[in-house]
C-alpha cells in the first residue's frame, strides 16, 4: 500500500510539474501572436457578421476587416487593443454595429454549453485564464474547466504553428482564428419572406423583453470608445443595414438602449430602408 501511494504521488507531481511546463511554454509562445497589419492600412473595420457581411473594406480606402462571426462587444474591445499594440499606423477604427451588440443573448456566449467552447477556441491566443473572468460574464465551470485542460495544460499545435510561421516571417494576419474579415455573402440579406419575429425571438427569448439589455456588453462598448479617444484614434460608429420589419420586430427598449444610451452620443452612420 505504501508503494502504491509513493508511485501515486510521484505519478501526479510528474504530471503537474509537466502541466506547469505547458502553461509556461503557452504564456511564451503567446508573445509571438502579434498581428503585423499592411503598413499601408490606417483604418480598420471592427463588429460581428454585420460588420463582416456589410462593410466592404475596398469601398474605405483599403481599409483592412478584422469583424468577425458571432462577435460579442467584449471580445471586440480584446482583440482591437491586442492589434492596436502592434500596429501604430491605424488612425480610425469602424465598428459596424446595432441593436443586438448590446443584448443580452451575447453574455450567453460566454455561458452556455457548447458556445463558450467555440468563443474559446477562436478568442484564446488574446488572453489569459483569469482574463475570462474579468469580462464580467459568469462563465461555466464545465466550460472552463475543459478549455483549461484542453488549450493550457498541453502544449498547443496552433500556437506552434503560429510560432514556426512567425520566425518564418510568413504568418500572414488573416491566419489567426480570431481575425477574420470581409465576406460578401448573399444569404446574410434576408428577404421578404423570412418571419421576422421568429428571426428576432432566436436572439431575444420572450422571457427577456423587459429587460433585453446587457450590462456586460455596455461596459465594454463604453471601455473600447474610451480607450480609443485616449490612444487619439478616431471612432465612426455604422449602423449596419437591417430589414424594416425585422427592425420593428425587435425589443423596444433594446432599440432605446442603442439609440439614446450608447450611439446617439457620438456620430454614426445610418443606412434607411431594407438594404
Amino acid at each position: 500500500m505504501r508503494d502504491f501511494l509513493t508511485r501515486l504521488v510521484r505519478f501526479g507531481l510528474v504530471l503537474t510539474l509537466a502541466c506547469g511546463a505547458s502553461y509556461l511554454c503557452n504564456l511564451w509562445l503567446l508573445g509571438f501572436e502579434a498581428i503585423s497589419l499592411p503598413s499601408q492600412a490606417t483604418t480598420l473595420v471592427i463588429g460581428d457578421s454585420y460588420a463582416r457581411n456589410g462593410l466592404n473594406p475596398r469601398a474605405l480606402g483599403g481599409a483592412v476587416s478584422v469583424a468577425q462571426d458571432a462577435e460579442p462587444a467584449m471580445l471586440t474591445g480584446s482583440k482591437l487593443d491586442h492589434i492596436l499594440n502592434t500596429n501604430p499606423q491605424i488612425e480610425t477604427v469602424v465598428w459596424g454595429l446595432g441593436p443586438h451588440t448590446f443584448a443580452q443573448y451575447n453574455d450567453t456566449k460566454l455561458s452556455t454549453h457548447g458556445q463558450t467552447f467555440a468563443m474559446f477556441r477562436r478568442y484564446y491566443p488574446l488572453m489569459t485564464p483569469g482574463a475570462w473572468w474579468d469580462l464580467g460574464v459568469t462563465v461555466a465551470p464545465r466550460e472552463w474547466t475543459i478549455m483549461l485542460m484542453g488549450h493550457w495544460l498541453v502544449p498547443d499545435r496552433h500556437l506552434l504553428r503560429d510560432w514556426i510561421r512567425a520566425e518564418q516571417n510568413a504568418l500572414e494576419h488573416r491566419q489567426h482564428p480570431y481575425v477574420g474579415g470581409f465576406s460578401s455573402r448573399s444569404s446574410a440579406v434576408q428577404a421578404d419572406t423570412v418571419d421576422a419575429r421568429a428571426v428576432v425571438l432566436q436572439k431575444y427569448p420572450e422571457s427577456s423583453w423587459d429587460d433585453p439589455v446587457s450590462d456586460a456588453q455596455t461596459t465594454h462598448f463604453r471601455a473600447l470608445v474610451d480607450g480609443l479617444n485616449n490612444r487619439d484614434v478616431r471612432l465612426l460608429l455604422v449602423s449596419t443595414p437591417m430589414h424594416p420589419a425585422y427592425r420593428r420586430a425587435m425589443p423596444p427598449a433594446i432599440v432605446d438602449h442603442f439609440e439614446s444610451d450608447c450611439t446617439e452620443p457620438r456620430p454614426m452612420l445610418r443606412w434607411t430602408g431594407s438594404t
